[in-house]
């Protein structure tokens, strides 16, 4: 894994996602990810969905799971979750993201978008029954996570 010689502070990382909003949302649309290729032949989009749909299986998103997305994004991952009946906290550190999330939200509080870091909050221990982090665990310190 490539480290940081220097600490990166939660500010850098809201910066960084906000400085290019426009951009990310052009080039990565709503899940803001890498996709997963399985036959080859697949759009970029919809490989990107069956990351998010690999990810869901693996967390056993479903009725009765409650399933923690860090670093949300733009809220698809999580809305993807929410859709298959788990209860989801979706996390984002950067302003511009939680508000596209959040004016994307469907009337519903879940899934429940915060914004903030993972690494500093008031969840709950038991929160969770599983976490996922699409691309974002680089980012975390080699730590345990608070759930």
């Amino acid at each position: 894994m490539i480290a940081s010689r220097s600490e990166i502070h939660p500010a850098d990382v809201a910066s960084h996602y906000d400085d290019l909003d426009q951009f990310y949302r052009e080039v990565w649309g709503e899940h803001v990810h890498h996709g997963l290729w399985l036959r080859g032949d697949e759009t970029r989009a919809r490989a990107v969905e069956q990351l998010a749909e690999l990810v869901a299986r693996e967390a056993q998103a479903g009725p009765g799971r409650r399933i923690c997305d860090i670093g949300c994004g733009y809220g698809a991952t999580a809305r993807l979750l929410a859709a298959l009946g788990a209860e989801v906290t979706a996390v984002t550190i950067s302003p511009a993201q939680f508000s596209v999330a959040q004016d994307r939200q469907t009337g519903t509080a879940n899934p429940n978008f915060v914004q903030g870091t993972l690494l500093q909050n008031d969840f709950a221990s038991d929160q969770c029954d599983a976490a996922m982090a699409i691309e974002r665990s680089g980012e975390m310190p080699r730590l345990a996570l608070r759930f």
